[in-house]
Parts: C-alpha cells; sequence; structure tokens
C-alpha cells in the first residue's frame, strides 16, 4: 500500500537528479531567455514559492543551491494555489508537444522535473517522455518486473523506434529515458552524452533493431522496379558501412530497418 507513494517521491527525486550545474550555467548566459525558459522558469518559481517570477529575479536562483532545492522538494507540502497555478502552467505547448529538448536543450530537464512535481499532486506516477512511446508501459511495472524487462521498445509516432532484445533493468532508466534515447527524423542517438554510456552489453548499450520512418531520397522518384531495386541496394551498403546490420527498406513507405550489436 505504501510503495506507490514512495515511488512518486522518488521518481521527483531522480528526475531532478538530471538537472545539471551546467544547464543552470548555460541559462544564466540569456541576456533575453527564448520564450519556453521564461515559461519553465514560472513553473519552477511557482513550485518552490517564489512570487517573483521575472528573469532578472529567477536568474539569480540558477546556481547549485538550486540543484539542492528541487532534489529536497516535498511535494506534499505545495499550497492549493500552488497546485492550480502549476497545473494551468504545464497545460501551455512547452510542456505538452515533446519539442522543447530540440528548441532549448539546457532547460529541458527542469521542465521535466516541473512536469514530474505536477504528476506527483495528481498521486500519478510517470514522468515526461518528451513525446515518446514505451513499450511495455514501465510505469505499471513493479520494483521486480521493472528490474527485468524484455525486449524495451521506444517509439515516438511518424519518426521510428528502437527495440532493445533481451531483458533491460530499468530501475534507473525508467526516469530518465528522454534524455538517453533521441529519435529525430532520420536517426535515433542512444547515450547523446558519451560520459553516461555503460560499457557494451549493459543499460542499452546492446544489440537492437531500429525502424525509421520517413527515409525517402531528397529528390529521386522510382520509376520502376529496378530503379527502386537499385536504390535499396545503396540502403545496404550504406547501413553496412555504417557496421549495422540490413534488414529491409521499403521505398514507396520510405521506412528503413536495421540491427546494430551496440551502440
Amino acid at each position: 500500500v505504501c510503495e506507490k507513494p514512495a515511488r512518486i517521491s522518488q521518481l521527483v527525486q531522480h528526475v531532478a537528479a538530471q538537472v545539471t550545474a551546467k544547464e543552470l550555467a548555460e541559462l544564466r548566459t540569456f541576456r533575453n531567455p527564448p520564450a519556453v525558459v521564461c515559461q519553465v522558469l514560472e513553473a519552477v518559481a511557482v513550485i518552490l514559492g517564489v512570487s517573483d517570477a521575472r528573469w532578472s529575479s529567477m536568474r539569480r536562483l540558477l546556481d547549485n543551491n538550486l540543484l539542492t532545492r528541487l532534489s529536497t522538494l516535498n511535494h506534499l507540502e505545495l499550497s492549493h494555489a500552488q497546485k492550480n497555478r502549476l497545473q494551468t502552467l504545464l497545460q501551455v505547448p512547452t510542456f505538452t508537444d515533446g519539442s522543447l529538448l530540440e528548441r532549448c536543450p539546457a532547460v529541458a530537464s527542469l521542465a521535466r522535473w516541473c512536469s514530474a512535481v505536477g504528476s506527483a499532486i495528481n498521486g500519478e506516477e510517470k514522468v515526461d517522455l518528451g513525446g515518446l512511446v514505451i513499450e511495455p508501459d514501465l510505469w505499471l511495472l513493479n520494483e521486480a518486473e521493472l528490474a527485468k524487462v524484455e525486449d524495451l521498445t521506444v517509439m515516438r509516432h511518424a519518426v521510428g523506434s528502437v527495440t532493445f532484445h533481451g531483458f533491460t533493468d530499468c530501475r534507473e532508466l525508467v526516469y530518465c529515458l528522454p534524455d538517453v534515447v533521441l529519435l529525430n527524423p532520420g536517426e535515433v542517438v542512444i547515450y547523446p552524452n558519451q560520459k553516461v554510456k555503460p560499457p557494451v552489453g549493459s543499460g542499452l548499450n546492446k544489440p537492437s533493431t531500429i525502424k525509421l520512418y520517413g527515409c525517402h531520397p531528397k529528390s529521386q522518384i522510382f520509376k520502376d522496379e529496378r530503379a527502386r531495386e537499385k536504390y535499396t541496394i545503396r540502403v545496404k551498403a550504406m547501413t553496412e558501412e555504417k557496421g549495422a546490420e540490413f534488414i529491409d527498406y521499403d521505398c514507396d513507405q520510405g521506412v528503413w530497418q536495421f540491427r546494430v550489436s551496440h551502440f
């Protein structure tokens, strides 16, 4: 009975741990920050009970002390007014359209923390996945099941998917998948931060099958079946040059499938 509240609190703490001093330092360099940064910091101000959310004030908060405040927050202590205001702020596209990591990477983890707090005050145990879809649904699994997830699949609508073969320990990954798996049109990047990439065979650095959509040639129109076969051979050669195993390429749909032994 007590497991869920404890895991919700643990979730907020884990997401807070993804915010780095380097990201805060980068945000401090803005003289006139993008609107998305202001929106995220307004949500941070609401959660922390900071009354002045103007950039001149919030900029001074972006130091190592903020990291401590994020990690030690007790979401149960937020007032009714704070909760209502936060839920309103979390409805804006900055928090919902999945594009923040591309628009301003330095503020993405802060936004994810705000979303995690918003979920926590609703009694929900989930993290903002930035548009990613995970199978199986990790939030429905208990700790023992999370420790041994078979064929974990991460997808992004109309972009592609990657399936990590075998069993994966997702007890830590469940909190940081959007930082570890990047699925963009025409590419998949696992562990974009090479410093946190585990040895081959550990974490997500393992044999995987990748499917990417929308991989059409920029200017070529296939006149007949021979043209399709010729282009498929080119894609196969390109795949193998990258050290991957070619599975299939659909010229008409632009669907490219291949396997890798590790990342």
